[in-house]
Order: structure tokens, then C-alpha cells, then sequence
């Protein structure tokens, strides 16, 4: 019996509102590192479109490290948001 690769591809598409474009701007330039410090499985990307802040993350094989890393950008945006709400 010739032996199956189950292969398992995650896309996640989040699209997170901002009051402002400035804000939504703002927090993912703070979020910027998330993109480069993923793990090679994973590809991250994060733009921003009028007040919303539209990341993407793709994970191939590794459900794990899909969860970590959405965890670990989920924390770096609420962060920001701690922190912009703390200057203002």
C-alpha cells in the first residue's frame, strides 16, 4: 500500500478595526517584528487598509506553531494598544 503524505495547510485572514488609520498604522509598525521572528513554517504578513489592520498568517504541517505564533501576535497587539492608551 503506497504510503499517504497528509499534509494540512492553515490560512487565517483577520481583519481588526481601529478607530483611526493613524492607530491602526501605529500598532502594526509595532507589530512589524512579529512578521520577521515567526518560525520558518509559518509565513506572517500584516498591511494596513484605511482603519483596519489585515493580517495573514499561513502555516504548513504545524498546527502548533501556527497557534503560538497567532497567540504571540494577538498579545503584541493588545500591547500596543496598552501602551498607545497609556501616552494618550
Amino acid at each position: 500500500m503506497a504510503e499517504q503524505n497528509h499534509l494540512i495547510t492553515l490560512n487565517l485572514t483577520l481583519k481588526l478595526p481601529f478607530k483611526t488609520p493613524k492607530l491602526a498604522e501605529t500598532v502594526n509598525k509595532a507589530t512589524a517584528p512579529e512578521n520577521i521572528e515567526a518560525p520558518s513554517t509559518i509565513t506572517l504578513s500584516s498591511q494596513v487598509v484605511d482603519k483596519q489592520l489585515i493580517i495573514t498568517v499561513k502555516a504548513e504541517n504545524n498546527i502548533r506553531d501556527f497557534i503560538t505564533t497567532l497567540d504571540d501576535y494577538l498579545e503584541k497587539i493588545d500591547l500596543s494598544l496598552k501602551t498607545v492608551a497609556v501616552l494618550e
